[in-house]
């Protein structure tokens, strides 16, 4: 994909060269085609999905050099995406699932998600595992199937993957979605795709509340406490008790907070309490 996507903007670099600017800057809502080389438009006219993603994602992430100046507009971007997606490209499906995604469109995100998941794309199983997390658009709240379309998109090397079924087998309330062990074995697989590289915090947290499911809980210190010295800047290197250190981070003004240090701190606190974390799985803007 790479190599067509470069010969893409090669040609995009071509024909701006020849495409006449827009007649006004001031105007309230442009047409897109204004912006696009004809030749390009011709392309997606003939049937070209990546092409009709290729303008999808210029809209986007915005475009501007001295041949081109091509605003960042969410709505045309999911306008070519659905384009791209129509003609059958699993880049498309996928992208137009994930905005309506983002907008809570649950059923209509479903739909693409669905056809970019059967075309094999390991981002889709991903995101479809939280319809079973959250029971989004009717479908059943199922730990379960939610693992399956995780390993699903983990065999496809999605790393978020690993995580966040690691994190489900270590933190859920119920019983019988949690496998400390299991987590364990998905946590070294994820760390060794990092080579010699520092995993990042959010997966270390993950690995310390994993720890701490199986009672490694001076393991599980010792990771929390790194992610909370590193990532948060508060050093705990001298702290024999740790049962203030939530109360202590609370008193701290709203600028002199990081944002999810508060987890982060709390969860300290809870391994230092020889106790592991339970987490009801709850939706946010990150999800």
């Amino acid at each position: 994909m790479m190599k067509h996507i470069l010969s893409l903007c090669v040609l995009l670099m071509v024909c701006s060269v020849f495409a006449e600017p827009p007649a006004s800057t001031v105007q309230s809502k442009p047409q897109s085609e204004q912006f696009i080389p004809k030749a390009l438009l011709s392309q997606v006219a003939q049937g070209n999905g990546e092409v009709a993603y290729f303008i999808g994602n210029m809209f986007k992430q915005g475009l501007q050099n001295d041949l081109q100046n091509i605003p960042q507009d969410k709505d045309l971007a999911q306008h070519w995406f659905l384009k791209s997606a129509e003609l059958g490209y699993v880049h498309g499906m996928y992208e137009t699932g994930l905005m309506l995604y983002r907008d809570k469109q649950w059923e209509s995100a479903k739909k693409w998600l669905n056809q970019a998941a059967e075309a094999g794309y390991g981002e889709a199983f991903y995101r479809l595992a939280y319809y079973s997390v959250y029971g989004l658009a009717d479908v059943k709240v199922d730990c379960k199937q939610a693992y399956r379309d995780f390993y699903k998109a983990k065999k496809r090397g999605v790393k978020s993957a690993y995580n966040d079924w690691a994190w489900m087998l270590a933190t859920q309330p119920d019983e019988g979605c949690r496998n400390g062990h299991k987590a364990l074995k998905i946590m070294a697989e994820l760390e060794s795709t990092y080579g010699r590289g520092r995993m990042p915090w959010a997966m270390i947290d993950t690995k310390a509340a994993v720890l701490a499911e199986i009672a490694d809980y001076n393991g599980a210190i010792e990771l929390q406490s790194w992610v909370v010295a590193g990532y948060c800047g508060i050093s705990v290197s001298d702290k024999d008790d740790f049962s203030q250190l939530m109360d202590d981070y609370n008193q701290r003004s709203e600028d002199d907070q990081v944002r999810g240090c508060d987890g982060y701190v709390e969860r300290l606190q809870r391994y230092s309490q020889r106790q592991p974390w339970r987490e009801i799985m709850a939706m946010n803007d990150d999800k």
